[in-house]
């Protein structure tokens, strides 16, 4: 009987031993598809798909941007932190129920950006250029005026792409929603 019950143990250990083998190749592919998955996800939460259009018209020029929509606090406190790219002609539109003078800073922003204010009818009141900030106390950047809405877009897009038009007499910089 008890020869009996060694031999079922190999069995056993073999068997375990087969099962192990196999979940070696098994879990390295069932985890990288769930790291893929799991980054796809959730891990590009800025994804175009939550992303809404907006029109930046300087004259007779129109760049269209796509923006994340920051409407609530939370998502106002976060922005565009832990970033490390910010694709040109995407960005995050921050939204304010009253006009205000707006102040932002850029702890644990990983990327410069430029921050456009606009006022409650989209017209353009100021922009900064913000550098990260890598240890407190962080600069706090704020609109001259009051204004509504805050365009965070990659460092140097005002210039290059903007400034070149407003630079003409009489042409002024307007935010607008495209309809849908």
């Amino acid at each position: 009987m008890h020869h009996m019950e060694v031999k079922s143990e190999k069995a056993k250990g073999k068997r375990t031993r087969e099962k192990l083998k196999d979940s070696f190749i098994f879990y390295p592919v069932s985890f990288s598809f769930f790291l893929f998955t799991f980054a796809f996800l959730f891990g590009c939460t800025h994804d175009q798909g939550n992303m809404k259009k907006i029109i930046l018209i300087a004259g007779d020029i129109e760049v269209p941007v796509l923006v994340e929509i920051a409407d609530d606090p939370d998502e106002q406190q976060v922005g565009l932190m832990n970033r490390t790219e910010l694709p040109e002609n995407q960005g995050m539109l921050f939204l304010f129920s009253q006009p205000q003078i707006l102040s932002f800073w850029m702890k644990n922003t990983l990327i410069p950006l430029d921050v456009l204010f606009f006022d409650a009818e989209g017209n353009f009141a100021g922009v900064r250029t913000m550098d990260p900030c890598k240890k407190d106390p962080c600069t706090v950047y704020s609109s001259d005026t009051v204004a509504t809405f805050a365009l965070e877009l990659s460092s140097g897009f005002y210039e290059r792409k903007l400034l070149p038009h407003l630079k003409k007499q009489g042409v002024v910089l307007q935010l607008r929603f495209p309809e849908e």
